[in-house]
């Protein structure tokens, strides 16, 4: 098969054993034919130009700094006099080595070169593909770069060449191409995929591919795992930069015996209070469930689409006819309703909203939410009165009817620290009676 497909090891349970190496390497493909049924023949020629220049192996490795501190360094081609604990970077920040070609050395000079393009009214048609080469490696932590070493990272690369061929073939009006990494969750270990450098509309048509390949890795089908957007980022800023992600993962058990758990399915982000300079106190806590929720459909990849705020938030509803023209910069509450209105017009996504009497009911309908969980994996949003919260999951005991809520409190006003909104049980289990970090009760009796 043509498809470039490689599997790197990269289960938990060895990582603390195990560095990763990640090796780019930057090729230009010149092709020049004179007829488009000779476009293979024009690639192959490129293809086996770069990979004996791969084989000779005459490079120099630039060495990119973990987390950005520091100078990149050269070292020379055996990587002899890289740091043996250099090789301890880890799966989410690899040491990261560029290759470049030597442009001189001890040896004759060489002559200027003069390249000849010839243009489409001499009968030959010319052009350059970029393609990005990029190997991820494991090796033993504290073990020495050596030839072997060297060899091995060069077979991969050359491997990732040749098997480029067939993807820059069927895709003809592409001139960019890259190797990305990618770590779907159910799996132990990542797949490298090569792209094209190209626009949603061309990702889009690589869904059958994508199909294929989930069937291939027994994945489910029901989710985004192999899109662009999924692949590793390496130590990069990310898509909500200085916000903290699924905060709930350090949390301890809910005390509920025998209970089964049922959980937000992927990563989401926390909002809440006062984030980005911007004062909801007071009256903004279900605008910041909805962009915990709308977070959710971004990070795993269901929407290109960012992520609200308040004036999109209001202006959306006014552009619906909810709203009036006034409602536009107001501090005036939404519900449960105005939510599942965004959710529609900006994602294209349904709701279903559940109404109690009481919020002290809302035990009666603990396997329907499991469900939700379970099949659905998203955030809720929940709301008494004036309050709003959103649900990450649930605990339930179905024999003892037992259950306790895992509470993500949009009220929290203080910055981006773990360790605060821990000791603040601002994301944590709540029962019936429990109190809310702020204060009150969650699942208020009156109105829910």
């Amino acid at each position: 098969s043509d498809a470039p497909l490689k599997v790197c090891l990269a289960d938990d349970e060895v990582e603390s054993e195990t560095g990763y190496l990640r090796i780019q390497l930057e090729q230009d493909l010149d092709l020049v034919y004179d007829e488009k049924s000779r476009r293979g023949e024009a690639l192959d020629r490129a293809l086996e130009a770069a990979a004996e220049t791969i084989e000779h192996g005459d490079f120099e490795f630039l060495r990119r700094p973990r987390g950005g501190q520091g100078q990149p360094r050269f070292f020379s081609s055996s990587l002899s006099d890289l740091p043996a604990d250099d090789a301890a970077g880890t799966l989410a920040d690899p040491v990261l080595l560029e290759l470049y070609a030597r442009s001189g050395g001890a040896g004759e000079r060489s002559a200027p070169i003069l390249r000849y393009e010839p243009t489409s009214d001499t009968g030959f048609e010319s052009e350059s593909v970029s393609l990005q080469l990029d190997v991820l490696a494991s090796v033993p932590r504290g073990a020495r770069f050596d030839e072997g070493t060297r060899a091995a990272v060069l077979a991969r690369l050359l491997s990732q060449l040749k098997r480029s061929k067939g993807e820059i073939l069927a895709r003809p009006s592409e001139r960019v191409f890259r190797y990305l990494h990618f770590h779907p969750p159910p799996l132990g270990h990542t797949v490298t995929l090569l792209y094209p450098d190209a626009s949603p509309e061309a990702e889009d048509a690589m869904a059958l591919r994508r199909r294929g390949l989930h069937a291939l890795l027994l994945l489910p089908l029901d989710r985004p795992l192999l899109r662009i957007s999924n692949a590793l980022s390496f130590g990069g800023p990310g898509r909500f930069p200085g916000k903290l992600l699924s905060v709930h993962e350090s949390l301890g058990g809910s005390g509920v015996e025998g209970g089964r758990r049922s959980m937000v399915s992927g990563p989401y982000c926390y909002f809440h209070y006062m984030q980005d300079r911007f004062d909801d106190a007071g009256w903004g806590c279900a605008y910041r469930s909805l962009q915990t929720i709308v977070s959710w459909f971004v990070l795993n990849d269901y929407t290109r689409d960012s992520v609200p705020g308040h004036r999109e938030i209001q202006e959306t509803l006014v552009g619906l006819g909810d709203k009036p023209s006034t409602f536009v910069g107001s501090k005036q509450w939404i519900g449960a309703i105005e939510i599942s209105f965004i959710l529609d017009s900006l994602l294209g996504v349904s709701s279903k909203v559940l109404t109690f009497n009481s919020g002290e009911e809302i035990p009666t309908r603990a396997r329907e939410i499991a469900r939700h969980f379970e099949t659905q994996g998203t955030p809720v949003m929940i709301g008494g009165g004036v309050l709003a919260y959103t649900l990450l999951g649930i605990d339930y005991n179905d024999q003892t009817g037992e259950c306790a809520f895992l509470i993500l409190d949009p009220h929290y006003t203080e910055d981006e620290d773990l360790g605060k909104i821990g000791a603040g049980a601002w994301c944590g289990w709540k029962r019936l009676g429990d109190q809310a970090a702020a204060g009150g009760d969650p699942f208020v009796k009156n109105a829910f």
